[in-house]
């Protein structure tokens, strides 16, 4: 038990005020946090234990009084964490951020087309630079500089706030947002809303629209991974059959490529048009306000880009393939593995059952290796996601916000049935050229774009707090 004196000074403690925040400083402790490479392995244990050790040293060093005011709890043997806000009012539904320590290596041989060091942790040309800047260290340490600067101001939520930061969330999280989930969904949490990576602000992203558009996901696709395998007659490659395994399955693969899924305007992607029909320019607008009657124009137009095709359809991409043991033999097994993006209203039996009739005339044998559906579309017109709109108002004047279609994976799927409305969307100002810096070279986040996501996070959480106890589902 503390003694009295030491409650007083903790408390002391977390109601002084913050120094002003200076943006140099605050980006050259981001930029720490950018020259720990926390990276994910699909072989876990291949994983550097000792980055993530020195990860979490440096988030206790650096935000102390989150450490002290806030419980920390490390779930399963990968470097998970949870941190937990306790509210003021146990009836006020709780609500969880959710973020992931780790990020993707650099593909070999491109490390020297980067500006600067990827894993420097440098700050140069008004940019912080690394990668994790966008993806997705940026909403872990600056919402942890939220917390850090309301308490020292001595805000105390009303409801109850749950961090989650997995450490494996690019390769699928199953040892840190899923466990995190399980943990609390094992002690009865129900929470009013998630908000987890996915749109960003974007300028110039849709044709006549001039502003600038925060783009909220609504929902996420659903993914799935088969495999194809084919087997023939083999032989000698001086003597070749007219088809072999190999012939067989490229058949296939070319028949996949040019017979998609079926498009349709529908859900997050119909909500978007809609939003942004009053911003754009003629003859733009026109068409937005009319969906009823240009529905089959703007799908004609949207499959012609692959973001674009991705918002209206389930999509399928051959990811890998393999046969041949030798160069003059010919292959008696081949194999393809495909990766399936489901859009909400398409379900996993509806993409095997597409690639099997592909497949058939050929024999060509469909698997199914692991799947889950597209998550439930959250409403756009309840208290939550005008709660974001409005923190978005706040900290960038004049910025449209949208719902959207996430058309990546997150962590967020796993905490579906803990929460009837998840929201995705990180607080950074990104151009279209930009969007290959994630996961590509020159990941980087500018001082000021930095400094606008931890105010963010400010508003956002206070605004949450002042919500109604039970959020409008």
């Amino acid at each position: 038990m503390s003694s009295t004196s030491e409650r007083t000074a903790r408390s002391s403690r977390r109601q002084r005020r913050p120094a002003e925040r200076d943006p140099e400083v605050l980006a050259q402790r981001f930029a720490r946090a950018l020259a720990i490479p926390t990276i994910s392995e699909a072989e876990r244990d291949r994983a550097d234990r000792a980055s993530f050790d020195e990860f979490h040293s440096y988030l206790i060093e650096t935000f102390p009084l989150v450490h002290e005011a806030l419980r920390r709890e490390r779930i399963g043997d990968h470097h998970a964490l949870l941190f937990t806000w306790i509210g003021t009012d146990p009836a006020a539904e709780p609500w969880l951020l959710v973020s992931h320590q780790d990020v993707v290596g650099t593909e070999p041989g491109t490390e020297q087309d980067w500006s600067y060091p990827p894993f420097g942790g440098t700050v140069a040309d008004g940019f912080i630079w690394g990668r994790g800047a966008i993806d997705l260290k940026v909403s872990l340490v600056a919402a942890l500089e939220a917390a850090e600067h309301l308490i020292a101001c001595g805000f105390q939520p009303r409801r109850t706030v749950y961090f989650a930061f997995g450490a494996d969330e690019e390769v699928g999280g199953e040892c840190g947002g899923a466990l995190i989930a399980a943990e609390l969904r094992r002690r009865g949490v129900t929470l009013a809303f998630t908000l987890d990576e996915g749109g960003m602000v974007v300028e110039g992203a849709f044709p006549g629209v001039t502003s600038k558009v925060a783009y909220v996901g609504t929902a996420e696709k659903g993914y799935a991974t088969l495999q194809l395998t084919c087997r023939g007659e083999g032989g000698h490659s001086s003597m070749p059959a007219r088809e072999n395994a190999a012939t067989r399955l490229i058949r296939v693969l070319h028949r996949i490529n040019r017979t998609p899924m079926p498009a349709a305007l529908d859900g997050p992607t119909r909500e978007m048009l809609v939003r942004l029909a009053s911003h754009a320019r003629q003859p733009y607008g026109a068409l937005l306000r009319n969906l009823w009657l240009t529905a089959p124009l703007l799908i004609r137009q949207l499959t012609k880009t692959p973001v674009g095709n991705a918002s209206v359809r389930s999509t399928i991409a051959v990811t890998m393939a393999k046969f041949g043991v030798a160069e003059n033999v010919l292959p008696q097994f081949a194999e393809a593995t495909v990766n399936v993006r489901l859009k909400p209203g398409d379900q996993v039996v509806d993409a095997v059952a597409h690639l099997e009739r592909i497949a058939a005339p050929d024999g060509v044998d469909v698997t199914l290796i692991t799947a889950n559906d597209a998550t439930p579309i959250s409403a756009c017109d309840g208290e939550t996601f005008q709660t974001l709109a409005s923190a978005i108002a706040k900290v960038m004047p004049g910025v449209v916000t949208a719902p959207f279609l996430t058309i990546n994976g997150t962590d967020s799927h796993y905490f579906t049935d803990l929460a009837a409305n998840q929201y995705r969307f990180i607080p950074v100002s990104m151009k279209p050229e930009d969007l290959d810096r994630i996961h590509g070279v020159d990941e980087r986040i500018s001082i000021e774009d930095y400094e606008r996501a931890i105010q963010f996070y400010i508003e956002f959480i206070r605004l949450a707090d002042s919500g109604p106890q039970r959020m409008r589902r």
